[in-house]
């Protein structure tokens, strides 16, 4: 993981960005990302699995991550 990575959490309400200390205050951490290194983005080994929310993501400049209703607006 990178030292100064920025995590964003995109809900209805909008989005708000954290580092992992606030992340992990915020959110609880239920697991963490260890998929082989073929099927997984470099940037995302390693990163936390956090309780109600999809994600990790790869979003460029933030590991993304956000809430059911988001990722189905989204979709749709």
């Amino acid at each position: 993981m990178v030292m100064n990575q920025k995590y964003s959490v995109v809900t209805m309400s909008g989005r708000k960005v954290y580092t992992l200390r606030g992340l992990l205050k915020k959110y609880q951490k239920t697991g963490t990302t260890n998929k082989k290194p073929s099927q997984l983005r470099k940037e995302l080994r390693g990163q936390p699995i956090l309780k109600g929310l999809l994600g990790p993501m790869w979003d460029r400049t933030t590991i993304r991550y956000e809430t059911a209703e988001v990722y189905e607006r989204l979709s749709s």
